[in-house]
C-alpha cells in the first residue's frame, strides 16, 4: 500500500500470488489498469471503514474482490483475504 493508500505493486503480486497466478509483466500491466479504474472506488470503500479496520489488509481484500468479479482471479477459487472487522 503506497503511503496515500492505494495498492501498490507489492499488494496485486501477493493477490495475485496467493491464487498462484503468474505474475509476468503482462498481467501486471493488465492489473494496474483494472486498479487504476476502480481507485476513487477503493479510497471511497476504504474511507468508509472504522480507523480500527488495518487498511492492509482492507486493500489485499478489496483487490481480490475485484479481480474476482472482473475474471482474473477465476471464481472456482477459494478467496484467501477476508475483510477486517473492528
Amino acid at each position: 500500500m503506497d503511503a496515500d493508500g492505494k495498492p501498490n505493486d507489492s499488494d496485486i503480486i501477493k493477490v495475485l500470488e496467493a491464487h498462484c497466478l503468474l505474475t509476468d509483466d503482462r498481467m501486471l500491466d493488465e492489473v494496474r489498469g483494472l486498479i487504476s479504474l476502480y481507485a476513487d472506488l477503493i479510497q471511497k470503500r476504504l474511507g468508509e471503514l472504522p480507523v480500527s479496520v488495518n487498511r492492509q489488509k482492507a486493500i489485499l481484500d478489496l483487490l481480490e474482490e475485484g479481480l474476482m468479479q472482473e475474471g482474473i482471479i477465476p471464481n472456482s477459487h477459494k478467496k484467501q483475504f477476508e475483510m477486517p472487522v473492528a
